[in-house]
């Protein structure tokens, strides 16, 4: 899929998919919204969904460099060469390392990729494009998402 992938510190993250069909979904503290083709907005609290409370928790700490808060979920295997830097995080919790066993994190100025192995054998990679710290523009669409 190819799409916007939007975080604002305190505000959570917006992943927009464009293709191969359009989706919305914001994660932020406390749940996770995803909005259908008309426009409805589906909300889990993610107290009900541990798994995506624990995914959210690393987006959340990978992209405010918040260790503390890594290290209290996972095992971390740091390292670094003159242009990249590589984090392995392994799942301390038994339950959670079935489900997730490791999340393998690579960048250079940011975060260029995340694979997230599942405990069946199969994996999710995430690569970030034109990846910029500048001010994001909202549309009125997008800041209503943020205002849910």
């Amino acid at each position: 899929s190819t799409g916007r992938f939007i975080f604002v510190a305190g505000g959570g993250v917006l992943w927009q998919v464009k293709e191969p069909f359009a989706n919305q979904v914001l994660v932020n503290n406390n749940t996770l919204t995803r909005w259908d083709g008309d426009g409805v907005p589906n909300r889990v609290e993610l107290g009900q969904a541990p798994l995506f409370r624990a995914l959210s928790e690393v987006f959340f700490a990978t992209f405010t460099g918040d260790f503390d808060r890594l290290e209290e979920t996972f095992d971390i295997e740091a390292g670094i060469d003159q242009s990249t830097w590589r984090l392995t995080l392994k799942a301390k919790n038994p339950n959670f390392s079935a489900i997730i066993p490791y999340v393998h994190l690579t960048g250079g100025h940011f975060l260029d990729q995340i694979v997230i192995a599942e405990g069946h054998g199969d994996q999710t990679q995430i690569i970030f494009l034109g990846t910029t710290s500048e001010k994001c523009e909202f549309g009125e669409t997008e800041k209503g998402y943020f205002v849910q």
